[in-house]
């Protein structure tokens, strides 16, 4: 036999903190390097679509291209990412002291049975609340990291209107921070599963504004601030309805392998992310997207607002429905937490 250890109820809030570091740490970042004018090399489109026919010109185009590329860092380059370096350094290990020393972790006098690595790891991934979870979670991410991942180049090749993206990133950052206290309260009196719920129904109203490719920039900033209660939920939302999903895994079992559970959660996550990026990459290649160029094919804007409309759309729709399915809604867990008080004392 063996105890368990179990997280106190704040462990949600300080999360909660963490993620609004994130999000502020990537904020200091783009606004620092704006600042020191560290921005990116854009394509001098108006010289590479024109030829004048000039020998001289050709000479000189020419002569240009074997020329040694300059290496050396520009100094306003160098200030700007060791500034922003410092500054995310700083955020990231607040936090981190933060959630340290808030987050108590407590010896359970409720015995659980040992068992083997495998064999607990057979049992969790034959349990169906927590695969339903996992699922609804990494649909969730990516129907948000979808649209993040090429809105740049939509707002390029699409909207015709680069210089728009990092007032519009700044909005769904901003908005993100905000709404992540926001759905926090929400959570509380609501429960989980329907906050969780509702935040996912939200990016339907961004998902038709992206489609409708011919829309105002404007109503894409709309587009930003509904979607980012998407983003919030996911950052809040399935780190604490996984407690739950334990809980209820240890009174059907017996058994509570806590480091399986948040290994294969947070590590299948990230693996469906980093192979969901390489189709991406895959499918821009594939429709004839080269970045050396600024006049790309029209099957490039089509599969543009496929990765930031349909795909994302779609795999909403998958999340939305695991979560329908997911047993553990606020009235089971709390009826969970009074078998496990009974357990106790």
């Amino acid at each position: 036999m063996e105890n368990f250890i179990i997280y106190s109820d704040n462990y949600p809030l300080c999360t909660l903190f963490e993620a609004a570091g994130l999000l502020l740490s990537i904020l200091f970042q783009s606004g620092i390097t704006a600042l020191f004018g560290a921005t990116k090399n854009k394509l001098d489109c108006g010289n590479s679509t024109i030829f004048n026919g000039s020998i001289d010109n050709m000479t000189e185009d020419f002569m240009n291209t074997m020329r040694p590329l300059d290496t050396a860092v520009p100094i306003n380059v160098a200030g700007a990412y060791m500034t922003s370096a410092g500054i995310v350094a700083l955020i990231h290990i607040l936090t981190s002291l933060f959630l340290f020393f808030s987050v108590r972790e407590i010896v359970d006098v409720i015995p659980t049975s040992e068992t083997s690595f495998m064999k607990a790891f057979k049992m969790i991934i034959r349990y169906k609340p927590f695969m339903i979870l996992t699922a609804a979670t990494v649909a969730s991410i990516l129907a948000t990291q979808s649209i993040q991942s090429v809105l740049e180049l939509y707002l390029t090749h699409v909207k015709k209107n680069h210089t728009v993206f990092p007032f519009l990133a700044g909005t769904l950052i901003i908005s993100t921070m905000i709404l992540l206290f926001v759905w926090a309260i929400i959570m509380r009196r609501i429960g989980k599963k329907k906050s969780f719920f509702i935040g996912n129904l939200c990016l339907i109203p961004t998902v038709i504004i992206i489609l409708i490719t011919k829309s105002p920039i404007a109503l894409l900033f709309v587009a930003a601030a509904i979607g980012a209660n998407t983003v919030a939920c996911g950052y809040i939302m399935p780190w604490g309805m996984l407690p739950e999903c334990i809980d209820a895994f240890m009174l059907e079992t017996g058994r509570r392998p806590v480091e399986i559970f948040y290994t294969f959660f947070f590590l299948g996550a990230k693996l469906v992310q980093a192979l969901y990026a390489g189709l991406v990459q895959l499918a821009l290649g594939e429709s004839g997207y080269d970045a050396k160029k600024c006049e790309q094919p029209e099957s490039v804007a089509l599969t543009i607002s496929i990765l930031m409309g349909a795909i994302p759309g779609g795999v909403l729709i998958l999340s939305t429905i695991c979560l329908y399915f997911y047993p553990i809604d606020d009235e089971r867990a709390k009826q969970i937490q009074l078998e496990l008080k009974t357990m106790r004392y």
